[in-house]
Parts: structure tokens; sequence; C-alpha cells
């Protein structure tokens, strides 16, 4: 497989968010992924580095959109844009 990759110019691989994704839209749900890489593949080794700060920033990125589902609630909206706050339009 390591080398039907690499002639396919294949540097990593993700499975997990695939399926995330698919279910998320089937259900109208919100879905997203962040990653650290820590294998390469084809040398066949594994660096843990960067998992702390993808967890953070992870756990940023709900915080924020759990803020704007506020903001949407409070201006009693369907749809609501983090861009109407920089119009003055929130």
């Amino acid at each position: 497989m390591k080398n039907d990759l690499r002639r396919a110019g294949v540097l990593d691989l993700e499975m997990e968010a695939a399926t995330v994704f698919t279910l998320a839209g089937l259900y109208g749900f919100r879905a997203g992924a962040v990653f650290a890489v820590v294998a390469h593949r084809l040398k066949d080794t594994f660096r843990y580095e960067g998992i702390d700060q993808s967890v953070r920033v992870a756990n940023e990125a709900v915080s924020i959109l759990a803020s704007w589902d506020a903001l949407r609630r409070a201006a009693n909206k369907r749809y609501w844009f983090p861009g109407l706050l920089r119009s003055g339009e929130g």
C-alpha cells in the first residue's frame, strides 16, 4: 500500500472526519475537524507534537461557534453571519 500511496503523491490519509462530515450532512448538523499529524506513513515514523495545540484550537472554535449561535438566537434569525458584526448590523 505504501508504494501505491507514494506513486499517487499521497502524503497522509485521514478516515474518521469523512464519516463525521457525512453524518453531520445527513442529519443537518454542523461539523468540523482539527488535525495534528503524528504519523509519517511513508517512513513509518511518528512524532507526537502539536496535539495539545490542536485540542486548544478545536475548543476555541466550538466556543466561537457557540457565541455566534447565541447572537443568532438573540437576533431571532434563522440564518446569521458573523460578518454582520463588522458592518454594525449584529
